[in-house]
């Protein structure tokens, strides 16, 4: 089977990246011809990438790209007539790509892995201003619930329109979880549920060796969804009674500088490490040190890798009870599950998951970690979704 594969690329690369690299890799090596088109918008996508798109992350030129990118249309057209797919794969196309793309294949059938929220909210996290999760259609609420100015909401009557067709003309629209699943079902669109994995390391080369001093770890994007300033909270609360406590945050974002502050407010500072954008190879090594892996969002993570990448390297995940990552982690056997932004709540999951009872030597039981490895296969995703693909790829004769 000839695939092209579709999907954005952000310059902070980092989890949904990494699955990318690992897909291509597992259908390549399931058999498939594989090809990767993406946006020019990093070095590490000119490393990886078969074909290139180009984009722009300048203001203004994004903004009108966004609507109709003709140069990632361009590119394609010339895929499709050089390459002749029997089938293409879109995941990520809002950010850069945009809803061009999918015109571009032609008579090409393609199947839409939908793998955030953009399809049905404009910022891509439905969170409303306040905080609290938005259950409204795209549309005239994003403006009156205060979400988007004016002149974005009216750039994105025509972008959202085009949007929506990429959805509509899909061959199948796949969901990685049944949270999202649900979500899309109630903005009516019908989805397939596949189960997502995660680069799993062999267990010949993963060794446990937590800190001698109780370690939590935060790795992600700093940015309000992800509630860092939660577990910030949080985290000042556990000192009281676990005061050799420490915290480190691996990752960047817009909301860096305001934690940091933060930090310095609540009074542990000095226990807090901002480590930045870590690689694989650092992340490794913070998880095997971390006494829990604690991931505090209050979006409904459309699945969560991060918990499924601590628990499979028997790390306890501590995470709230909402999204995906719920649908990832077992309540006291593979981690903890706590009321969404309840930092009191948080505070408490962490007192008990530092103990030495629920999770002997700061490490989960070996048939608990082999039971998440098996649902979370790759194989099982790799059978679901060729078989998907297989289903709707064009029957061409051989050459």
């Amino acid at each position: 089977m000839r695939l092209l594969f579709l999907q954005d690329w952000n310059p902070l690369s980092g989890g949904a990246e990494r699955f990318t690299l690992d897909l291509r890799d597992a259908l390549v090596g399931a058999g498939d011809d594989v090809r990767l088109l993406t946006a020019d918008v990093s070095p590490e996508a000119r490393r990886v990438a078969d074909y290139l798109a180009p984009a722009s992350d300048h203001p203004v030129a994004k903004s009108v790209l966004q609507v109709h990118n003709p140069f990632a249309a361009a590119a394609v057209r010339r895929v499709v007539k050089d390459f002749r797919p029997d089938v293409a794969l879109i995941n990520m196309f809002a950010l850069y790509l945009s809803p061009a793309v999918a015109g571009a294949l032609g008579a090409v059938p393609y199947v839409l892995l939908v793998s955030d929220y953009k399809c049905t909210c404009p910022l891509g996290h439905r969170l409303l201003p306040d905080r609290s999760i938005c259950h409204y259609s795209e549309g005239i609420a994003c403006l009156k619930q205060g979400c988007l100015s004016w002149p974005h909401w009216m750039r994105d009557q025509l972008r959202y329109r085009r949007i929506r067709s990429v959805v509509s003309n899909a061959a199948v629209v796949v969901s990685t979880s049944e949270a999202l699943r649900s979500s899309l079902a109630q903005q009516g669109i019908e989805s397939r549920r596949v189960y997502l994995f995660s680069g799993l390391p062999e267990k010949a080369l993963w060794a446990r060796r937590p800190s001698p001093d109780p370690l939590l770890l935060f790795v992600g994007r700093l940015d309000i969804e992800k509630g860092v300033d939660t577990l910030l909270r949080a985290f000042a609360i556990w000192r009281r009674s676990v005061p050799a406590g420490k915290l480190r945050i691996v990752g960047r974002g817009a909301q860096q500088i305001h934690l940091e502050r933060l930090a310095s407010q609540l009074g542990v500072a000095d226990a807090v490490r901002f480590l930045g954008w870590q690689t694989t190879a650092e992340i490794e090594q913070e998880l095997s040190e971390a006494w829990a892996l604690v991931a505090p969002s209050r979006w409904p993570e459309p699945f969560g890798l991060v918990a499924l990448e601590a628990i499979a390297r028997g790390v306890p995940a501590v995470v709230p009870d909402l999204g995906g990552l719920a649908e990832t982690v077992e309540h006291g056997v593979t981690g903890l599950r706590y009321p969404p932004e309840d930092a009191a709540a948080l505070a408490a999951a962490l007192v008990e998951v530092a103990g030495n009872d629920l999770f002997p030597g700061h490490t989960l039981p070996p048939e608990a970690v082999e039971r998440t490895r098996q649902r979370f296969a790759r194989e099982r995703m790799v059978t679901q979704l060729r078989s998907i693909l297989r289903e709707f790829a064009l029957d061409r004769p051989a050459a």
